[in-house]
């Protein structure tokens, strides 16, 4: 009121306590070439979890630093949230490459979702479901040159995600859809 500026600083340490931990999560896969144009492969691959939570420090001083006697506030406060979670995974392919170069690709992904944890590792309302998850490709060079170019290969494929959200019934609000992706390179 008086010409006088006021400040906000908060100074502070994050996460002075913070504990993360990290799920060992081994990928088991294999893959069958029964001739020189067909491929097979199955894999499997279990659930990641990451979690993060800990203590946190604030200090916020408010008023003018040059004058005498600013107000200051300390607290702390404690988080704890999931960072990522990715399920389980069991997944089946074929890739068969035709007389002409032209090489199609398909794969089957079952994601069990229906095992995720919210953050205070319970089980969420509503329960998410486990779900497929589809993807085709195909491939076709179209330059083979082994001047300074090199090859040149174009590439699409097609994915199909099934969201693992259940219908919204309860207190939550988890957004998700149904994905079609499309790529080309």
């Amino acid at each position: 009121p008086n010409g006088s500026q006021e400040y906000v600083i908060i100074p502070g340490d994050i996460a002075i306590d913070q504990k993360t931990t990290l799920a060992f999560a081994p990928i088991i896969g294999i893959q069958v070439k029964p001739n020189e144009k067909l491929s097979l492969g199955f894999a499997w691959r279990d659930e990641i979890y990451m979690d993060d939570y800990g203590t946190n420090h604030v200090d916020v001083l408010i008023g003018d630093p040059q004058a005498s006697g600013p107000l200051m506030i300390t607290f702390d406060y404690d988080h704890h949230f999931a960072h990522y979670y990715s399920p389980s995974q069991w997944a089946i392919g074929a890739a068969y490459i035709f007389d002409s170069g032209l090489k199609l690709s398909a794969d089957f992904t079952w994601m069990q979702y229906s095992g995720y944890l919210d953050i205070l590792h319970q089980k969420s309302e509503p329960s998410f479901r486990d779900v497929p998850n589809l993807r085709a490709g195909v491939e076709k060079q179209i330059i083979d040159s082994e001047r300074w170019l090199g090859d040149m290969i174009i590439r699409g494929g097609y994915s199909y995600w099934k969201s693992p959200v259940p219908d919204q019934a309860s207190s939550t609000n988890f957004l998700d859809n149904d994905k079609h992706i499309f790529s080309i390179g």
